[in-house]
């Protein structure tokens, strides 16, 4: 809500996204993770998570806890108190993740339209190739690689889609109901993202406990 000269706005509807950088620590030590597998093919083998993913991806891999205490965990759990205590006015008590997960995205592949499991979900970027390539008409908007946030109707003050150009260390937070995909690329080179399920207080994140909300 914003108050102006006595007047105010209230933003009672939709989804609210989340961002924030991730610390260099945190992208090296993931991206240190990610490449340290390829010598210990047995345990990237146990980390596949592809298996319960939708995306049309060369790889995705689990992140141990003991890999994501050292850095991405702690910092989504700073990101994810604020985004619930300015969304809500609340203070979380319990945050459990469900999953937290790393993908490898080459050229042409793609995440197709998914929500996910949990109450929140979030997805930041630790490698993005240097060209994603060209759209394939002129004067077109260029989508490649970049991930989309669907909701809504096309309203006035009411996208229907969001569109965000992936940056090394920009990590989003978005409830987890949210639509979006991921658009394929063109080019060599990978496009690495972490992304992550959780869990909050259930007496906050209820739906129903606010669907008819009073101002």
């Amino acid at each position: 809500m914003r108050d102006n000269d006595g007047i105010k706005v209230h933003r009672p509807f939709g989804p609210v996204l989340c961002e924030f950088r991730m610390s260099k620590n945190t992208v090296d030590t993931l991206n240190n993770f990610v490449d340290g597998l390829e010598k210990d093919s047995k345990l990237r083998k146990e980390l596949n998570a592809g298996a319960n993913l939708a995306g049309q991806v060369s790889e995705e891999i689990r992140v141990p806890e003991e890999v994501s205490k050292q850095g991405i965990g702690p910092e989504l759990s700073r990101a994810i108190a604020t985004y619930v205590l300015n969304t809500t006015g609340q203070t979380i008590k319990k945050l459990t993740f469900i999953s937290i997960w790393i993908v490898r995205q080459y050229g042409t592949e793609y995440n197709p339209v998914h929500y996910h499991d949990g109450h929140l979900s979030g997805a930041g970027w630790l490698k993005v190739p240097n060209d994603l390539g060209q759209p394939l008409q002129e004067n077109k908007d260029n989508y490649n690689g970049k991930i989309q946030f669907v909701h809504g109707s096309r309203l006035f003050n009411c996208a229907s889609g969001v569109t965000v150009k992936p940056e090394v260390g920009r990590m989003f937070v978005f409830p987890a109901y949210l639509m979006h995909t991921v658009y394929p690329f063109y080019g060599k080179e990978e496009r690495r993202s972490v992304a992550f399920n959780a869990n909050i207080d259930n007496d906050i994140y209820n739906p129903y406990r606010k669907s008819l909300r009073t101002i």
